[in-house]
């Protein structure tokens, strides 16, 4: 048997390419303990531009959300 191939429905194409095109900006002030949650689910679902606005956290927030991937 060969390899199957995985069909991709065309909403689903579509998405994805909406995702990968789309800036999302997260705003934050002391957000440490979700931020890199929100940003990897977002990783997850094909957003691949994300910036975290930092306002002035005292509690890490800029370092999780480099660390997530922003």
């Amino acid at each position: 048997m060969g390899k199957s191939r995985q069909i991709i429905p065309p909403a689903l194409s579509a998405f994805r390419a909406f995702a990968a095109r789309t800036l999302v900006v997260i705003p934050a002030h002391n957000e440490v303990a979700g931020v890199g949650y929100v940003v990897h689910r977002l990783r997850d679902h094909g957003f691949l531009r994300i910036r975290v606005v930092d306002n002035g956290s005292r509690d890490g927030t800029t370092q999780a959300a480099v660390e997530a991937g922003a």
